[in-house]
């Protein structure tokens, strides 16, 4: 008799526990649901993203075609892991490139790198000047280096801005030392700055989607 009571119980309290991990777990499915549909880009949203990337590729290209380079990067700028003291480290990755054919691209090895490894080109950018630098003429450096890899003999480069503050930079490559020798300074100022306007503009209008 007893013992049948305590099976009793036992079925009992499993039948409740069970219900209690149902409910739980149907809540939190939901929860997870929730959220998803609400992160969840709609289609109207996905249509904006592909039109402004598609739109600022464009951009690239017609720049690159223009000035006659190798490469039309826009960079952005991004927080990256933490250093033992807490600080957070400032970080760099290519977002959009236009190539020349027969250009090799910088996509895999441009992505999360560490600003304070780049601080020639930093310095460059933020100077806010689209002069044509040749690289051969820098100091040696890691940066230097880097370019030199990627068989980039010229460049020029201008910083972009949201809200007054850098965010990133768009640049021009050369990787021909005939070309770089009659480049045309006068456009290919024209053509970055006003290039570095519209990727301005769509880079603000990123937040919108």
């Amino acid at each position: 008799m007893e013992l049948d009571i305590v099976k009793g119980v036992d079925l009992h309290l499993f039948l409740e526990v069970g219900i209690a991990l149902a409910v739980f777990a149907g809540g939190f499915i939901f929860g997870i649901a929730k959220k998803w549909k609400k992160y969840k880009p709609s289609k109207k949203q996905d249509k904006k993203y592909w039109k402004l990337n598609g739109r600022l590729h464009e951009t690239l290209t017609e720049l690159r075609v223009k000035t006659d380079c190798a490469r039309a990067q826009i960079v952005q700028f991004h927080n990256g892991e933490y250093f033992m003291d807490g600080v957070c480290m400032r970080m760099m990755s290519l977002t959009h490139e236009s190539l020349q054919n027969g250009i090799s691209g910088e996509g895999s090895k441009k992505q999360r790198l560490q600003l304070s490894m780049f601080m020639p080109l930093m310095e460059i950018v933020t100077t806010d000047d689209p002069v044509i630098q040749v690289v051969k003429e820098k100091p040696e450096s890691f940066c230097k280096q880097f370019m030199e890899a990627s068989n980039v003999v010229a460049f020029s480069a201008l910083p972009i801005r949201k809200q007054g503050m850098v965010t990133g930079y768009i640049i021009c490559q050369w990787c021909s030392e005939a070309k770089t020798s009659k480049l045309n300074t006068k456009k290919i100022v024209n053509e970055i700055t006003h290039c570095r306007d519209i990727v301005e503009v769509g880079i603000i209008h990123q937040n919108d989607i």
